[in-house]
């Protein structure tokens, strides 16, 4: 029910030494007003960042989340033996933690405010769910969040490689 928060940007499972390759939503119930997945383009971002920034290739981010123990250490850029340098990515929380090195005379809170911003202008979709939609997602490739809401939005979630977990239905 009702959430006024956005999603952070993320890349699905970065708590794990290896992400996720794909991921499927689909939705059972669409929220009145807003919801919708936005996915961004990873490799757009990722060569952008790397033309204004090259030094940013050097760091790595260990991630950790609330309701499990593991935690994994992730290049911001890594090199996908497939689709070159793509991010490796979750908007700045609590549970985050950026390791060195920084570019000299860059702030962590800079660091994200520039993927944050190539992150914008790599938006590949904006999908505003209805009942019955299915989306599949390359996880490796792609950085996707969620909009704010009003009422209740049931979808079904299935990671495909997740060690964790399997078809789950949440109520987010």
């Amino acid at each position: 029910m009702d959430s006024v928060d956005w999603l952070p940007r993320h890349t699905e499972q970065l708590d794990d030494l290896e992400p996720l390759r794909y991921f499927a939503l689909g939705c059972l119930e669409a929220a009145a007003k807003g919801g919708a997945t936005c996915l961004y383009d990873g490799r757009l971002a990722a060569s952008a960042l790397l033309e204004e920034r090259p030094e940013l290739e050097h760091v790595r981010i260990t991630y950790a989340t609330m309701w499990r123990s593991s935690t994994a250490t992730h290049p911001l850029i890594a090199i996908d033996p497939e689709h070159g340098p793509v991010l490796r990515y979750r908007s700045a929380l609590e549970t985050n933690s950026v390791e060195h090195p920084l570019p000299n005379g860059l702030t962590e809170a800079q660091m994200y405010a520039c993927v944050e911003s190539h992150l914008s202008d790599a938006v590949a979709v904006v999908h505003r769910w209805r009942p019955g939609d299915l989306v599949i997602v390359n996880n490796r490739i792609m950085v996707h969040a969620r909009q704010p809401f009003t009422g209740r939005r049931v979808m079904a979630r299935y990671r495909y490689d997740d060690p964790h977990y399997r078809t789950v239905i949440l109520g987010r």
